[in-house]
């Protein structure tokens, strides 16, 4: 991202590198607001709208009122994705309580809310991850019970992805009670005989607007998609694993602690789901 990528903030759009934010923020102070990151292909949103209803959600949840209404957003966003320079760009949207007087963990309800959002070029999975799979590692949950909700406070994820970048993997799978939840920044797939099982929604996950996604492509390949717990024994014994994010989109797992799932390369039922998405990526970016 360039000082000059396009930002908006509290009513204004400006280069990123001219925003000024409060530190008597409550986003700065308590990590007290939401986000989201809305991936775009040559200007066409990958499901802009489940994006923004979720995002009205979880301020719903942590009583932000929403700033915006879905037709606004739709309109920053748009704004941000028309001014950028990159083809495949992601917008970045955070609204969080907002500045009191003094730092307080208490709040009022009169905040006033701070509005950011930018656009930057998408970072795509290099082709060898793609046609190799990653590497995967374990890590006991240690976040907090509301999952669910796309909160800014983020610290538990990022140890989390940090535990495994360290020995080399490209995200951590987090345990819960011997069930893996998801990953650190991705939902989590695993194969059986040719079905897919992953995790329900609730508040150990999020609701991930790709995996939503992957579930409907796969059931439109004729996939049977079954949402279960993942008990961590049996997914290291999966036929195939893999995660899912709007970032990333589907990525097929070939390691798990330095053993090989499956048989150690992307196994087909992925290729299948895999294929579909790219078209369907392809079909955007080709205006439709």
């Amino acid at each position: 991202m360039t000082a000059d990528a396009p930002a908006y903030f509290n009513g204004t759009f400006m280069p990123v590198s001219q925003v000024k934010v409060s530190p008597l923020d409550r986003g700065f102070l308590f990590g007290d607001g939401m986000y989201e990151v809305i991936p775009a292909f040559d200007r066409h949103f990958l499901d802009l709208e489940g994006h923004l209803e979720r995002l009205d959600r979880c301020l719903q949840a942590i009583k932000i009122p929403n700033p915006h209404s879905i037709a606004e957003w739709r309109d920053i966003c748009q704004h941000l994705i028309d001014a950028d320079d990159a083809t495949d760009t992601k917008v970045y949207v955070q609204v969080t309580r907002g500045v009191q007087s003094v730092r307080n963990h208490d709040f009022s309800g009169d905040e006033s809310a701070t509005v950011f959002a930018m656009c930057n070029a998408q970072s795509l999975p290099d082709p060898a991850s793609i046609e190799n799979g990653i590497s995967l590692f374990t890590e006991e949950e240690i976040r907090w019970s509301n999952c669910h909700l796309k909160s800014t406070s983020l610290l538990a994820n990022v140890l989390l992805k940090n535990a495994s970048s360290v020995k080399g993997g490209a995200e951590t799978l987090v345990v819960n009670s011997g069930r893996v939840v998801e990953g650190s920044s991705s939902n989590a797939f695993a194969v059986f005989d040719g079905e897919v099982h992953t995790p329900p929604n609730g508040k150990e996950i999020l609701p991930g607007i790709t995996r939503n996604l992957v579930i409907q492509l796969a059931r439109d390949c004729g996939i049977h998609v079954v949402e279960t717990e993942l008990p961590l024994a049996e997914v290291l014994r999966a036929d195939e694993v893999w995660i899912s994010s709007s970032t990333r989109g589907v990525l097929a797992a070939t390691r798990i602690n330095n053993e090989p799932v499956g048989n150690g390369v992307p196994g087909p039922v992925w290729r299948r789901v895999h294929e579909r998405y790219q078209a369907m990526v392809d079909e955007l970016r080709s205006g439709g």
